[in-house]
């Protein structure tokens, strides 16, 4: 009877003892687990292929803040893959909705192993992705058509390169942030990188706050998403920097908007003389508003090109001409000369212009 005993009893120890080396070989962070698989995440290519599938994901930060509507600011844009299986699908994303961008099969995709991030990544278009494990599943939506209620022209243009693509096309129409409902913008696309746009200006005084006439007073098409103008909203007026496609010159217009329509257009104001030499609308011609001097700077040169960092030559580069808004006549005022830069002083002006 007591060998009987003494048998269940080293049998109990030797059980309890394979449970225990069992339970420490599929546990991590012991030695008995270290010995045994040192290097198998790393390296064994079916845990690679078993742990594919996922959400890897990286941000484009833009170095400015975005404002779209209320409650949507946002300073990057996420970027993000969603391997199932045997296919991908690429999506974007931002506080204004999400997007998808392509797909394709997954076994043409680069993985590699991120040490840092612990996980896998994937390396697409030149852009590392890292499984992201927080993000369980992704969403298409498109938050900006019905959310948009007011646009604020700073932001307006990335607005659209950031939403307006093929197969979202779309067109709105909203009121201008800071008018008071007073103007208003609209914007159509002509075909996926093309697109027209009005300003109307919202009258209410005839109807009455809850009603209004809105006149359109201002249309532009823009032949490429690259041509889109730049607006400014000031002195209750809405101004225009039009770019035109021209081949090789620079080619701007200047407009101001108020309650009665267009009342100023830049091309209107040629031709103009400045040392027996006269400059017209169809000169190589750059506009830009400077903000520390507080007005519109017109360049305008004869030459092909505006400027030429290498050259040494006494020739003309451009002049720079002022556009301010002038308090006697409520509205701009003619272009005044300002100075005559040369070639042989290079681009410094004209690069600082462009990058301010």
């Amino acid at each position: 009877m007591k060998q009987v005993i003494i048998r269940i009893i080293i049998f109990i120890v030797l059980l309890g003892l394979l449970v225990g080396a069992i339970y420490l070989y599929n546990t991590k962070g012991n030695f008995i687990y270290d010995m045994f698989n040192k290097g198998d995440e790393k390296h064994d290519e079916s845990s690679l292929v078993d742990n594919h599938n996922g959400v890897y994901t990286y941000k484009e930060n833009f170095g400015k803040s975005i404002t779209a509507f209320s409650g949507c600011t946002f300073l990057y844009q996420t970027h993000m893959i969603l391997v199932q299986d045997d296919w991908y699908k690429v999506y974007r994303s931002t506080c204004m909705g999400t997007y998808l961008e392509s797909e394709g099969k997954s076994k043409d995709l680069t993985y590699s192993y991120n040490e840092d991030a612990n996980t896998y990544q994937i390396e697409l278009n030149d852009e590392i992705y890292v499984k992201d494990k927080t993000v369980k599943e992704i969403q298409q939506k498109n938050d900006i058509v019905s959310r948009m209620d007011v646009v604020d022209l700073n932001y307006y243009k990335d607005i659209i390169k950031l939403t307006e693509f093929e197969d979202n096309l779309y067109s709105f129409k909203t009121n201008i942030a800071g008018t008071g409902k007073q103007y208003s913008l609209e914007v159509n696309p002509l075909t996926t990188r093309s697109f027209q746009l009005k300003i109307y200006y919202n009258d209410y005084r005839e109807l009455g706050d809850s009603q209004k006439k809105s006149i359109m007073y201002y249309s532009y098409n823009a032949e490429t998403i690259n041509n889109l103008p730049t607006f400014k909203y000031s002195n209750n007026r809405i101004y225009v920097i039009e770019p035109k496609q021209r081949e090789e010159l620079y080619g701007y217009d200047l407009v101001e908007i108020g309650s009665t329509g267009i009342i100023y257009r830049l091309t209107n104001q040629f031709p103009i003389v400045i040392n027996n030499i006269t400059l017209n609308a169809f000169d190589n011609i750059y506009i830009k508003y400077d903000y520390p001097a507080k007005e519109y700077k017109m360049l305008i040169s004869k030459n092909q090109t505006m400027c030429d960092p290498s050259s040494d030559s006494d020739e003309v580069a451009y002049y720079v001409f002022g556009i301010k808004y002038d308090n006697s006549v409520n509205s701009l005022s003619r272009p005044e000369y300002e100075k005559t830069v040369y070639l042989k002083e290079g681009c410094s002006y004209f690069n600082n212009l462009k990058d301010s």
